[in-house]
């Protein structure tokens, strides 16, 4: 194994751990925070954490996805102009937040009518501007691969916020919730900004380049918040609060496995953007894409056979349609490794444009069948919706990067084969019964599958490296 996959590897463990430990714990508090809450209350949390990530995004000006690519770029001027960049970023989205916070008389009466919901607003809108600021935080640690602070900040951004947010949820429910996890980003992002001393700057070299590519990153990431969040909206609209709590409940679960793709992103996307081997770079869908879709529509498949036990560990009180959102659910991993594969194409040729308006169908695409649907079939279509969504998405970008790389056509039609394998397989996993012998029996199902998974991996490496020697 090369230098360069060893370091790979190892940062990808750390960005691993991170993320599980990041956005692994609030699934793991889950069945503490049920307990503690009633399901309104639980609803109101999602509802706020959802208005958190919108607010991140917006405030953020788009930074802290831009600063990974640009950073990589050849010329010294702009490396010097990132704490320029930092400072802006913070002082244009603080004022932003003043404004809409102090304004809130104005507009609290028309989305906010009780107390409680107009509280739990105002601490998500402070929570976005300082995830924004944390955001950036850690994009340079990242760019920088300074795993170690990357590692502290999510740890102590999650640990402090649950231990808070769980303290106050005792006494405030949602709002004291919310609040510790004001505290633990609050933290983090001031350790990050001590530890790395990003000096006072204010003049920007070039800086009409990096805010355009930066303002397409705010574009994509709003629609992709639609995307991912505005069904948790539509469906408090259509269905209640207490609906929502378990409808969020269930799309955490079922998107874990997303979550882990994630964090693998984030080990080698800085070394594919800092290598100058273009041939390679081309041809990465052609090798990557078959395998890489395979062992995640797997392993996803796996999730939803085994949904119904996690929803006994993780909300024992949720009702009996919560193994079938999971399941369905889990089918947004089983596309994202040809959209994660072909954003880091195109985002190393500075191409964000073409995402941000897939990002944009797709999230109408979203849009359209939550409204169309929900109303008549319930909180599944919600899950529907998010599934066919992805889907969506991963095809336009699979179309839009053949500009910059070779998609030859037949990965592309076995990745097909796979996603509509894996999708009649999940599908009808989710309408099976999940109680009973069935909990026990889909367990035992889900263990063989990952079992024939690693086995197959395992023996695939081992012929790659017989084959090579």
């Amino acid at each position: 194994m090369s230098d360069a996959a060893r370091g790979i590897r190892r940062e990808g463990a750390v960005y691993l751990a991170a993320t599980v430990v990041q956005r692994g714990l609030p699934v793991l508090v889950l069945p503490f925070l049920t307990r503690m809450l009633v399901p309104s209350d639980v609803g109101e949390v999602a509802l706020g954490l959802a208005v958190s990530n919108l607010a991140s995004i917006l405030f953020g000006l788009g930074v802290q996805f831009a600063i990974v690519r640009l950073v990589h770029d050849d010329a010294s001027d702009r490396r010097a102009s990132w704490p320029a960049l930092v400072w802006r970023q913070l002082a244009f989205s603080g004022a932003a937040l003043v404004v809409v916070a102090g304004s809130a008389p104005l507009w609290a009466g028309l989305v906010a009518p009780d107390g409680t919901r107009g509280a739990v607003l105002l601490i998500a809108l402070a929570l976005g501007w300082v995830l924004s600021a944390q955001g950036i935080m850690l994009s340079l640690a990242r760019t920088s691969r300074r795993v170690g602070l990357f590692l502290v900040m999510t740890v102590v951004q999650a640990v402090v916020g649950q231990i808070v947010g769980l303290s106050l949820a005792v006494l405030w429910g949602a709002v004291g919730y919310l609040a510790g996890m004001l505290a633990g980003a609050l933290v983090s992002a001031v350790i990050g900004l001590t530890i790395q001393r990003v000096p006072l700057q204010w003049g920007l070299a070039d800086g009409r380049q990096i805010v355009a590519f930066s303002a397409w990153f705010v574009f994509q990431w709003v629609t992709l918040w639609v995307l991912n969040m505005s069904d948790r909206l539509i469906v408090e609209g259509f269905l209640g609060a207490e609906v929502v709590g378990a409808y969020y409940v269930a799309y955490v679960i079922g998107t874990g496995l997303s979550l882990v793709l994630d964090a693998a992103q984030s080990a080698w996307v800085p070394r594919f953007f800092a290598s100058r081997d273009r041939d390679a770079k081309r041809g990465l869908l052609s090798r990557a894409l078959v395998p890489y879709s395979a062992v995640v529509a797997t392993l996803s498949l796996a999730i939803a056979l085994a949904a119904p036990l996690l929803v006994v560990i993780a909300a024992p009180s949720a009702p009996d349609w919560a193994a079938s959102v999971i399941a369905v659910v889990s089918l947004c991993a089983t596309y994202r490794p040809a959209y994660l594969l072909a954003v880091a194409v195109m985002n190393d040729h500075k191409d964000a444009r073409s995402t941000a308006i897939a990002t944009a169908i797709s999230a109408a695409v979203a849009l359209g069948l939550n409204f169309l649907l929900i109303p008549s079939i319930g909180v599944i279509a919600a899950a529907i919706a998010s599934a066919f969504s992805y889907a969506v998405l991963s095809a336009l970008c699979l179309a839009a990067v053949r500009r910059f790389a070779d998609v030859p056509a037949r990965p592309v039609l076995w990745t097909s084969g796979i996603w509509m394998a894996a999708t009649a397989l999940s599908v009808g996993v989710a309408i099976l019964p999940s109680s009973g012998p069935w909990l026990w029996g889909r367990t035992a199902a889900a263990a063989a599958v990952v079992f024939c998974c690693v086995a197959a991996v395992w023996i695939a490496r081992k012929h790659r490296s017989r084959a090579s020697a």
